[in-house]
This record gives C-alpha cells, structure tokens and sequence, in this order.
C-alpha cells in the first residue's frame, strides 16, 4: 500500500501527529475541566464562609433566635446574588432538623420541602461543622446539575447550621467548552502548520532519492551525462554529492575505456599491418633471401611490442580482479634504480640526455615486492626518458619521507613539454592516453602509469604528479 518513502514517511508523522493532538486534546480538557470546577468550588467556599461569619453574625445579633428575616440581611442576600452570580440560602438547626430562614430570589420559598430535602441527605446530618461539597440536583431542589457548598454557621462557638451555595455546572462546562474551543482551534492550527511542514519535508527526502533512482536508471542505460542538482548540506544532500561523483567517474571511465579501446585497436592494428605486410611479402619473393633477416627482426619487435601490451593488459585485469600479491623482500632500491638506469643506456646516448641521480642514503633498504617496485622505477623512467627531448635532463632522487619515518620517497622528474593541467588529474587512470602523447609515442599501451599507481598503492603508498 505505501510503496513510497514519501508515503510512509507522511503517514508515520501524520499518525503521530494524531496521536499527539488526541493526547494533548485529552490532558487539555481534564487539565481544564479540574482548573474550572476546583476554581468554582474554592470560590463559592470563600463566599459562603463570608456570609456565615458576616452576614448571619449580623442577622443574629439583631433578630436573637426568633429567626425572623431583618430587611439589612435581605438586601445583602440580593446584591451578592447579583454579584455572585451564583444562588444560595440559608438553613439553621431548629426543633432537631435544618430550617430554611434566607435565601435568593430565584429560589423557591416552600421552606418545608427544602428542609426536607436537605434533612434527608445524611451528609448533613452531623454537627461536627465540616464544609460540605458536592455535585448534582440535591434531591431535586434544582432543575439541573449543581456545585453545591455547604459552610457551616459558628457562633460564639457553637454551630447553628449551613450556609447553602451553589452555580450550575452548565455555566462551568459552557467555559469549559469555549476555553477547549480555543485550545482545539489553537491545535487544530498548529496541526494544519504542522502538516504543511510534513509534507514539505517529506518530499524534500523523496524528491531528491526519485531523482536517484531516475538518473541510476538512465545511467544504467549507458548515458552517464546525469547529475543531480540537491543543494541542501544533509545526508541526502551527500547522498546525491557521492553519486553525482560517482556519475562522473563512470563518465570518466566510459570515455577513457573508448579512447583505450580506440589506442588499443590502433596500436595492434599498426605491427599488426606491419608484420602481416613484411611476411606476405617474403613468402611471394618480394623481399629477396639476402634481406628477411632485417624484415624478421622487424617483426620480431612487433610481437615484441604486442607481448609488452598483452602483459599489461594481464596486470589491468589483475587489478580488477583483486588478484594482486605481493612477495616481500629486502632489498637496496639505489641499486634497483642504478641496474634500470642501465637498460636505458642506449636511447639516452641516442637522445644525448644527461641523468641526474641523488640518493638519501649510501644503501636505501626497503621491504617491497622487487618485481613490482622494479616495473614502477622502469615504468617512471621509461615516460621520463622517451617524452624529454634531445639533449634533455633526467632526475632521479630519493629522500626520506618527512610525514612517516619508515617512508622513503623516490622522484623521477624531466624537462619535457610537461602535460596540460587540465588533463594532470587522469594521468593515473586505466584507460586513459594523452592526445598529445600519442604523436610521440609510439610503443606504449598507456597503462604504463595505471600500473605504477596500483602498484604503488597495494604497499600502502602515494603517486603523485608534481
């Protein structure tokens, strides 16, 4: 059903958004149901312990026990029921039972019924002078449901009855209600925001990780000109940086296993031609007896030629495999560079170059692979001897490395034409060769340098191009 990120995601926060509205909305309303009906009751507590230690020590003292309204007591009844807003009446001990003497106008005046209703809950019953609270009708003197308080009457010491208050519990649930209206709107629009922002965030996810999925398959499809455009500093941000790199490096390869494949196929279809030629033409006696030396030794360069870029080829596919190993040994790397030097004895004196070569040491002992570190000091003289010009120089020197201690590091550098910055940084790639180096070079794969940097690598060191 929600196949989508974009869709669980939206509905998990949403559910969670209801979950929290409903937990709030609940705690809201007995939170302030509580508030209302405890502010009720403490305010008609206070009030009638008002009246029954002002007004009723008042009434006493000027009407004795004749329980006869006087007018002063009777106006005060009507304005606190004015300003209370809330109705009550009075009721004293008299011939053993509770006697209505006082009450508001909106109450009924059948003094007998209310005394026997009030005589008849046993909550009222005891002299002990305890405020009494409690909710409903009160045995039906009321139409509808009530708070009532019950203060008892002390004077000089002695209790004489209760003062009755009460407010209807409508009044309280009206407020109650238009405060929870308020709350829920409040809520209610917190929600929608919240929504808003929900759906924004989620897709601000998913759009990014579909644009993915959309580029991957297109990618796949073999077009690697795809990127993404995700500006945000997030991990889906990172997530889009890594493959909009990883796009590019596909893109890269792409291009340099075309012009690998395009140098390849030139550079076997060359000696290839040659070689092809040259035998064709001794077998049908163009080339007389006395000369297919010559020519046989010719061809015997080009497979020579072709065998040094099968085994490169061999080492590429090697690398991809994770099939390197390597077989370590100590061994002087100064003598190792002194015996390669000497393989390249004649095209230097042919090219009249004059070698530079400083050690760190005497004797430089490293623990390597020897054949591996030997094809990459040959590969590195091998670039550095046939792209420097005549009467050139050639550098090598080694130094210790000054960021780790058991490093030695080995320079080769030339005073060539030097190689254009903006194709430096792929000079390390497997299938990449230099336009401009193709006119001069005319025996390699290039994969000469793609070997160095693995081989380089898989003893836990660094090439690089200063």
């Amino acid at each position: 059903m929600f196949r989508t990120i974009f869709r669980r995601q939206f509905i998990v926060y949403l559910g969670n958004l209801l979950v929290v509205f409903l937990i709030l909305s609940a705690a809201l309303f007995w939170t302030v149901s509580g508030y209302f009906y405890n502010r009720t009751e403490e305010a008609l507590t206070r009030q009638s312990k008002r009246i029954s230690e002002e007004y009723i020590n008042t009434y006493i003292a000027h009407g004795g026990f004749g329980w006869v309204f006087n007018p002063t007591f009777e106006n005060e009844m009507n304005s606190l029921y004015n300003y209370l807003g809330a109705s009550f009446f009075v009721a004293v001990w008299y011939d053993n039972g509770l006697r209505l003497i006082g009450w508001t106008p909106n109450l009924a005046k059948d003094e007998t019924r209310i005394s026997d209703i009030i005589n008849s809950a046993p909550e009222y019953g005891s002299s002990d002078g305890k405020v009494v609270t409690t909710i409903g009708t009160l045995n039906g003197l009321f139409d509808e449901r009530m708070i009532v308080v019950a203060h008892p009457i002390i004077f000089n010491n002695g209790f004489y009855g209760f003062v009755f208050i009460n407010s209807p519990v409508a009044e309280i649930d009206e407020s109650i209600r238009e405060v929870m209206f308020i709350a829920l709107l409040c809520l209610l629009s917190s929600g929608l925001i919240a929504f808003g922002m929900i759906y924004l965030s989620s897709r601000t996810i998913s759009r990014p990780i579909r644009q993915m999925n959309d580029a991957a398959k297109v990618i796949a499809a073999g077009s690697f000109d795809r990127r993404l455009n995700v500006k945000t500093r997030d991990e889906v941000g990172q997530l889009a940086e890594s493959f909009n790199f990883m796009a590019e490096s596909l893109e890269n390869q792409e291009i340099s296993r075309r012009a690998f494949i395009s140098n390849i196929s030139h550079d076997l279809r060359s000696p290839l031609t040659s070689m092809k030629g040259f035998l064709q033409a001794m077998l049908d006696g163009t080339i007389p007896q006395e000369n297919q030396e010559k020519y046989l030794r010719i061809v015997l360069d080009e497979t020579e030629r072709i065998t040094k870029m099968a085994n490169d080829l061999m080492f590429i596919g090697k690398f991809q495999n994770f099939d390197l190993e390597l077989k370590l040994s100590h061994f002087d790397i100064n003598e190792l560079i002194r015996t390669t030097l000497i393989t390249f004895e004649r095209r230097i004196n042919d090219k009249n170059l004059d070698i530079e070569v400083s050690f760190a040491d005497e004797k430089s002992i490293v623990e390597a692979d020897y054949e591996k570190i030997h094809r990459v000091i040959y590969n590195l003289i091998d670039n550095a001897v046939k792209y420097t010009g005549q009467d050139g120089t050639v550098i090598i020197a080694t130094a210790a490395d000054q960021r780790r201690s058991n490093r030695l590091k080995v320079c080769v550098k030339d005073n060539g034409p030097g190689i254009p910055a903006e194709e430096q940084k792929r000079i390390f790639d497997r299938f990449y060769k230099s336009d401009l180096s193709r006119g001069q070079d005319k025996t390699g794969s290039g994969l000469g340098l793609a070997i160095v940097k693995e081989f380089v690598q898989a003893h836990g060191g660094t090439v690089a191009l200063a």
